[in-house]
This record gives C-alpha cells, sequence and structure tokens, in this order.
C-alpha cells in the first residue's frame, strides 16, 4: 500500500502543479452511513507523500477547496438501517454474496431527490495558524476538521432534513424551513423505507438520525 500511496500522491501533485488540472477525491472512503461525514486524516497523510519539504506548506500548495455534495434522499438509506441497527447491540452485520455490487447500482441509479453542490473556498488561510504544531498527526487532524467545517457550512439542508431532526427531537424549530406538505410527505417516505422494519422504534431513530445528522453539523459551525 505505501508505494501506491506514494504513486498516488505524486500524481496528484503533478495533476495540479504541471498539468493545470483539478482533482476531485472524496473525503474518506465510501459515505458515512449516519450521515456524519468527516474526512480521514489519513487521506491527507497520502497527500503529504509527494511534499520534499514542510508538510503544511505542500498542503497549502495544492490549494485544497471543500465541495459540499447534498442529496435530498439517500437511496440506500434502508440498507443501511439493517447493518447499523445490528451494530447497535454488538452484533456483526455479515454482508450477503454481491450485496456491496447491489448497494453500488442502488446507489447510482436510486432515487436521490434534489442534489445540491456547492463550491467553497480554499482554505490555505484557514490553516496557515497551524504552522506551529509539529507533530504530524495532530496538524493533519487540525487540518481535516477545518474541511469539516467548511463542508458543514455549506452543506444545503433539504426539507428531508428539517423534518428528520424535528421527528428526532419531538420539536418545531425548523418548522418553517419545511416544504408544502414536508413533514407529510417525508414521513410516508420514512414508512415506505421502513416497511421491513414496522414498529421498530429503533429503526425509525436510526433512520432519523441519518437525515437529521447534517443539521447538527451545519449547527455545530454556525
Amino acid at each position: 500500500m505505501l508505494p501506491v500511496s506514494r504513486e498516488l500522491s505524486s500524481y496528484i501533485d503533478y495533476t495540479l502543479k504541471e498539468k493545470k488540472q483539478s482533482i476531485w477525491i472524496a473525503q474518506r472512503e465510501g459515505r458515512a452511513k449516519d450521515g456524519f461525514d468527516k474526512t480521514n486524516p489519513g487521506l491527507l497523510k497520502m497527500f503529504g507523500m509527494a511534499a520534499e519539504g514542510n508538510l503544511l506548506d505542500h498542503l497549502i500548495s495544492l490549494n485544497i477547496t471543500p465541495v459540499s455534495l447534498a442529496y435530498e434522499l439517500d437511496p440506500c438509506d434502508s440498507f443501511k438501517v439493517a447493518e447499523l441497527l445490528k451494530k447497535s447491540v454488538g452484533e456483526e452485520y455479515i454482508k450477503e454474496k454481491g450485496e456491496d455490487e447491489m448497494n453500488m447500482i442502488m446507489g447510482i441509479q436510486g432515487e436521490k431527490g434534489n442534489i445540491h453542490v456547492q463550491y467553497g473556498t480554499p482554505i490555505n488561510e484557514k490553516i496557515k495558524q497551524f504552522s506551529d504544531i509539529k507533530n504530524r498527526n495532530e496538524l493533519l487532524k487540525n487540518i481535516a476538521e477545518v474541511i469539516d467545517r467548511e463542508i458543514y457550512k455549506n452543506y444545503h439542508l433539504w426539507n428531508s432534513n428539517y423534518v428528520a431532526y424535528d421527528l428526532l427531537n419531538s420539536s418545531t424549530k425548523y418548522v418553517e424551513q419545511y416544504d408544502e406538505n414536508g413533514k407529510e410527505k417525508f414521513m410516508d417516505y420514512m414508512a415506505m423505507k421502513l416497511s421491513d422494519f414496522s414498529g421498530d422504534k429503533k429503526a425509525e431513530n436510526i433512520f432519523l438520525q441519518m437525515y437529521a445528522n447534517p443539521v447538527i453539523n451545519a449547527e455545530g459551525v454556525k
């Protein structure tokens, strides 16, 4: 893995600086199952393998720009509930043969509702403040947190997120953000997707948390 990571790091550096082309790269392997996406510092460590000098200077030279990608609906939400239910009681979730492939196909072809892409601004000025941090892992952790805050700040929240938050917390905090008949539409959607978990309050809470977490993340950066 080490030589492969070094090669990828060098290729990214070459593409950005020599070819003058952008690189689009996920913040971690796969999307979080609970809607709580976080940047993997290991990804930044891979970027730094091409550094010839100071790691922070190298990361600044890459001009990292966070991009927030928000789906109104997650086509794989009910699949994720099944896995998270098992894990919530300490049981191992064993995937069936072909399950990963089925999830990937559903993730591409399934219903997503509206989709919003929001480009942020380069984080260069924000991460210059970490110049005194000597510990490499601590530096990368801090930079990852900056990326997360930018993504959460720019993440477009949909009716599904606001309704899920209020249902989860038995509140009306975001009722003014709902679409027309937005609560009813989302509850009908949830009932359909959780038809295999009828009456299971734990499954319902996991489902709601999945959609509510982007709201919670956004509240944390206000």
